[in-house]
Order: C-alpha cells, then structure tokens, then sequence
C-alpha cells in the first residue's frame, strides 16, 4: 500500500478491539458535521488559533469544504 493511501484505506487504532484511546480517527467528511459543528463552538478550542470558534452552521460546512479541497487538490499556500 502507498503511503499516501495508507489514511485513506486504513485508520491507526482501528485494529484494537478495546482502546482506550482517547483519540478516534475518521473520515473527515460532512456525515459529522454536526459533532464537528459541536466541537467547533468551544472557544477552548481555539485558544492559539488565528481565528476564533464558528458561531454559526454555514461557518463549519465552509471549513469542512476548504479542508476536504485541501486534501484532495492539495494546498498551495
């Protein structure tokens, strides 16, 4: 498997049955917008970022959209 497909195919931790993990790996896709839209509403979160928390749904659908442009086109700086 190549590695730029190993993510795409395979997610780390996946073949632990029980983990403690408090991380949980998935497809960053629009079927967790809401979770993302959730999490994204905590100002906690984005204490060291360079812009603030989406106050509303439209804020994270446009940044699940930039993200996934990013990862398929690549990102240009």
């Amino acid at each position: 498997m190549s590695q730029e497909n190993i993510l795409k195919s395979f997610f780390p931790g996946s073949n632990i049955k029980y983990s403690n993990s408090r991380i949980l790996f998935a497809k960053f896709n629009m079927s967790g917008l809401n979770d993302f839209h959730e999490y994204s509403t905590n100002s906690d979160m984005f204490k060291y970022f360079e812009f603030g928390p989406h106050e509303h749904l439209n804020e994270s659908i446009e940044y699940i959209n930039n993200i996934q442009d990013r990862i398929f086109n690549g990102f240009h700086g």
